[in-house]
This record gives C-alpha cells, structure tokens and sequence, in this order.
C-alpha cells in the first residue's frame, strides 16, 4: 500500500514544477487515512479528551450524529493500519471504495456505532472478514470505477443500532439534488488527530462533473464519479467509501460512496469526487449474488 508520506512528497513537486501556473489543475487525493487503532485503553481516553477539548473535530464544517441516525454506517480498519467507511447494503455485505479493498487483506468492520475510537460501545458490533472484492476496472491513478464491496463472515444482525440502506436504481441521476455524507473522517487540515472519535455528518449538492475537471484534469469526467460542491463543510481524509445519501419520499438512497479530494485540504472549499454508485448496480448484484437491480 502506498504511503501517504511518499503521496505528500509527489505532490509537493509536482505544485513546484506548476507553481507559476495560476490556473493549473490540483492532484486529487483519496479520502482514506492510517490512524491505526489505539493500543491501550489510555490512549483510547486520552484521544477523546483531546477531542472533546478541541471544538473543531468533525467532518469539516458538519455536526455530531446521534445514535441510530445513520444506522448503516460502517468503520472500517483494514490490516490495523488504514482507516476509511462503508455502508451496510444487505447483512453480509458492505460497499465501500476500492481503494479501501484493493491493497487490504484483512477488514474490520465495526456496525452500529457512533464512535471509532472506544474499545466498546452498546450495539455496536466488530466483524472480522478477509473477503474483499473490487471492480475488476477500478483505476487508482485515474480515480476511476472507485467502489467495492466487503462480505461479512456471518451476518449483521439487525437492531435499532444496525440495518441496511436502499441501493440508488440503476441509471439514476442526482444532478442538482442536495445529500448527506457521513464518517469518521478528519476534521480539519491541521489537527494532529487523524480520525474523528465521533460520526459526523454533513449536506454537500451535486453538481456537474465539469466543476471537478477544472479543479483536478480530465478524469472526473468519467461517468463513474459524481461531483460535489464543497464550500463550508466537506467529507475528508478518513471518509473514503461512506456513504453519500438523498432523500427520496422519506426513504433513505445510497448513490455515492466518497472517493477523493483536494491534497491541499479539506478546508479550502475545493469540490469532492464520489463515485457514482447507479452505473455499478449490475457489478454490485453479480459480485454479491443478490439482485440489487430489482430491489423489493
């Protein structure tokens, strides 16, 4: 897996080379990070004191999730060294990003749970798994056919705390329509935490997928991304694969799973790329075996 410190350094040369270039596009980052989790229980307290006497912690510019709010949300620590989310679809399987699943081996995914960092938490339940698949196109230097599933070992047993979101149909477009994304993500651009301890969430608008091709080149013009505008709040390093939600007549439509942003910062209003979960419903049924084409 490709460290993020050897990603940071190409960066950084690359904005050199095109530092007098005003109108040169930025380099997208994924929205995954390598907390690590703790190692002791001290740990555990110290990091949520400093989180609760650090008012900033949250995806940026978002509020703090109440349980049972966004009950299928996932964390996910891949090989106890990368951290990103994911989103319950059916009770043995989770969609996330690829590049939450390309390089990893062994998945721990945690359900029903409001904060990533405490060693327990009611209702919330860990699932250790090796079984990780990717779309067979997924292109990690492009940032493109960026989704991929998780199957559980056994299955999620629903709760209060625990259930399944609805699958976006096939072929739907979101174009102009306003939702919500949530995660464990990073909260800010400075803070020496790299995982938020507590779920956040916040609203982003799709737009047209021009606005992220003359922040970061030609690729989000793919039909496989959805763009987001990200101007006072914003998904960021930790987020990758969560979920991105609409409203659709009261009922809760997953149709994007957070996939990259601007390696300047979450803070800098740059917009968001997510990927476009209605072109891969035919993927997401074959790999999992369930008709996800014709939900119930």
């Amino acid at each position: 897996m490709k460290s993020l410190s050897v990603l940071c350094a190409a960066v950084a040369v690359l904005a050199c080379a095109f530092a007098e270039a005003q109108q040169a596009v930025e380099t997208p980052v994924f929205f995954r990070d390598v907390p690590g989790p703790p190692k002791a229980l001290e740990e555990v307290e110290e990091a949520e004191q400093a989180a609760a006497e650090d008012g900033r912690l949250r995806i940026f510019g978002g509020d703090v999730a109440k349980r049972g709010q966004f009950p299928y949300q996932a964390a996910i620590f891949i090989d106890l060294s990368v951290f990103c989310g994911g989103s319950l679809i059916n009770e043995k399987w989770v969609l996330t990003a690829a590049h939450c699943v390309a390089d990893g081996t062994i998945w721990y995914v945690l359900l029903g749970g409001t904060e990533s960092l405490t060693p327990v938490q009611e209702g919330r339940v860990t699932h250790v798994t090796r079984g990780g698949y990717h779309h067979p196109e997924y292109n990690a230097r492009k940032i493109i056919n960026d989704v991929g599933v998780i199957q559980l070992m056994r299955p999620a047993g629903l709760s209060t705390y625990i259930q399944t979101v609805a699958l976006t149909p096939k072929g739907a477009s979101y174009l102009g329509r306003t939702g919500t994304v949530s995660g464990y993500g990073r909260t800010d651009d400075v803070n020496a935490s790299p995982v938020s301890p507590r779920l956040r969430f916040t609203s982003l608008p799709v737009v047209d997928n021009q606005v992220c091709a003359d922040a970061y080149g030609d690729s989000p013009l793919h039909p496989s991304v959805i763009c987001l505008r990200a101007e006072g709040s914003s998904s960021c390093k930790g987020d990758s694969g969560g979920p991105f939600t609409v409203d659709d007549n009261g009922k809760t439509i997953l149709v994007g799973a957070v996939s990259f942003g601007a390696t300047a910062g979450c803070s800098l209003g740059r917009p968001v790329g997510y990927t476009n979960l209605a072109i891969f419903i035919d993927w997401i049924s074959e790999t999992t075996g369930i008709d996800f084409k014709n939900p119930q």
